[in-house]
């Protein structure tokens, strides 16, 4: 391919990359001029024809209960006439490297209907994703109005529900660390309407993000956007609100991924007639395996020291590394020693991120040991947070 150059675009690539998005797409981005500012553009062009573009934004995002340097990409196309080139596996790699040179990236993420062709290149992933629409007239029925919580409206989001989003990000694997600009981003562009929830004191036990929108059949539908919530007790309170809009509108749609999986809805309805849609999932790429496990967070009250077999990762010194967990750290050093496990690229993707909740989710995956215990303790290190990625980019 060294016929094509990919490269940061020119005003006039930038335009003529925008072009190929609709054309790839079907239909605009909206919000793409916008996210743009924020993130690292790379256009493939062949004699002055951009044939393939991309973005990627230097985030963080939570593993562990730390922010880990990471680099997500999204609205990557390429020109149909093109595809069967690998122009998508050069193009990732340089908005990969482009926005490594900014904050030195060790995972990735990608969300994308193309799963077999990531899985190719060593991205995996860690949970399905949803979406729910149940009629506003079950949550009004199953969930109590009010719950002693005070309901704020909140719309531009105020600083004290950022604080308390981060504060709850940090209990999963895998949500944005969002800087300041990304609630513009999404709130602004979105028409968000917003409200916080409080109990006793001004600081906010959840979230509460929506957007109304016109269906041909189904009339006025409120459409959540975000859903945070402290605590059972919170969670109810706005399911409870989210139910007192059933004048307004009779189905309430929770956006893909917006839901957590902690079983609100198959727990608390009276009747479970909740319909989900399985949505193109969000997958994860380890960019560098060392750096990815002492910058993670660590549970405190578990150690293990075990061998891993790495044998296609990105960055290695060799193909057996120890991995050694105390006091709430992690580090991963080359070694001569027998190993244990072996995790592929795909498979330590899942287990760093949590997605493995049992020895036998794991074996239908594919690892193997003479060890059940030890593969017990290896799953269970990075089990104490769930994989979930509300964030969409």
């Amino acid at each position: 391919m060294s016929d094509v150059e990919f490269t940061a675009p020119s005003d006039t690539q930038r335009r003529d990359y925008t072009t190929l998005v609709i054309r790839c797409f079907g239909h605009p981005v909206p919000d793409m001029a916008m996210s743009a500012r924020h993130a690292v553009t790379r256009v493939a062009v062949r004699d002055g024809r951009v044939i393939a573009g991309g973005l990627g934004w230097a985030v963080p995002q939570f593993f562990g209960g730390r922010p880990v340097p990471a680099a997500c990409l999204g609205v990557g196309c390429v020109a149909p006439e093109e595809r069967g080139t690998r122009l998508a596996a050069e193009l990732m790699s340089a908005r990969l490297d482009a926005v490594r040179a900014i904050n030195t990236a060790a995972v990735a993420t990608i969300w994308t209907t193309s799963n077999r062709y990531a899985r190719h290149l060593g991205w995996q992933a860690p949970t399905e994703v949803t979406a729910h629409q149940v009629a506003t007239d079950d949550l009004r029925a199953s969930y109590t109005s009010g719950n002693g919580y005070d309901i704020v409206h909140a719309t531009p989001v105020t600083a004290a529900a950022t604080q308390a989003q981060h504060r709850l990000a940090a209990a999963w694997n895998g949500p944005v660390c969002r800087p300041g600009w990304w609630w513009e981003w999404k709130h602004t562009h979105l028409d968000l309407i917003s409200y916080q929830f409080h109990r006793h004191d001004s600081t906010p036990h959840g979230l509460l993000s929506l957007a109304f929108d016109q269906h041909s059949q189904r009339g006025s539908v409120a459409v959540v956007h975000e859903f945070w919530a402290a605590d059972t007790s919170a969670a109810h309170a706005m399911l409870a609100f989210l139910g007192s809009h059933h004048s307004r509108c009779d189905t309430v749609v929770f956006r893909r991924g917006v839901l957590p999986h902690h079983r609100l809805l198959l727990h608390g309805l009276h009747r479970y007639r909740v319909d989900l849609t399985c949505a193109p999932p969000w997958m994860l790429r380890l960019l560098d395996p060392v750096a990815a496990v002492s910058q993670r967070g660590w549970p405190h009250n578990h150690e293990l020291d075990v061998v891993l077999a790495l044998p296609d990762h990105p960055h290695q010194q060799g193909d057996r590394y120890r991995l050694e967990v105390a006091g709430g750290t992690a580090v991963l050093t080359p070694t001569e020693d027998p190993a244990h496990l072996c995790l592929d690229a795909r498979q330590m993707a899942i287990w760093y991120a949590g997605g493995y909740r049992s020895v036998t989710t794991a074996r239908f995956d594919g690892l193997h040991t003479d060890d059940p215990p030890l593969l017990a303790a290896v799953l269970a290190i990075t089990a104490d947070h769930e994989p979930w990625l509300p964030d969409l980019f």
